[in-house]
């Protein structure tokens, strides 16, 4: 992936998880004061939604160059698959949640887990995937030294 596309995509990530993260603080813990809190969550709420959407545009211009050409090679899969399945799962919470209001505890914690899941699941996907990518280098350099 080029720099700027891994800039969209780290920053539409942080922006979503970041805020999402906050929302779940406040509301879980710091609901004290119901009339205080409401604006911060509704800020933080469309900032969630407007950098999730800011983050699957980023990952589907991602998908088309940069995932088709690791899977083709087999590298690194299930990084992939366990952070692509971790953000479809979030994805179908949170629509659940905004459109067909599905507001129940269960829904708002697998939502929650599924965002925490995704914390570690890309980071250890780009882990994976830059040390493949290392590996395969250095061997087709050992490969074409012989």
């Amino acid at each position: 992936m080029s720099f700027r596309q891994r800039c969209w995509l780290y920053s539409a990530f942080s922006i979503t998880v970041g805020s999402g993260a906050t929302w779940a603080i406040i509301w879980h813990f710091f609901r004290g004061d119901p009339e205080m809190a409401q604006p911060i969550e509704n800020t933080l709420l469309k900032v969630h939604l407007a950098g999730a959407l800011i983050l699957l545009v980023a990952l589907g211009a991602a998908l088309p160059k940069h995932a088709s050409k690791s899977w083709a090679a087999k590298i690194n899969r299930p990084g992939s698959t366990l952070f692509l399945g971790s953000l479809l799962g979030a994805v179908v919470t949170g629509y659940g949640i905004l459109a067909f209001v599905w507001e129940t505890r269960l829904m708002h914690f697998t939502h929650i887990a599924l965002g925490m899941a995704m914390t570690v699941f890309l980071p250890m996907h780009i882990l994976i995937g830059s040390y493949q990518e290392k590996k395969r280098i250095m061997a087709r350099h050992r490969d074409d030294s012989r």
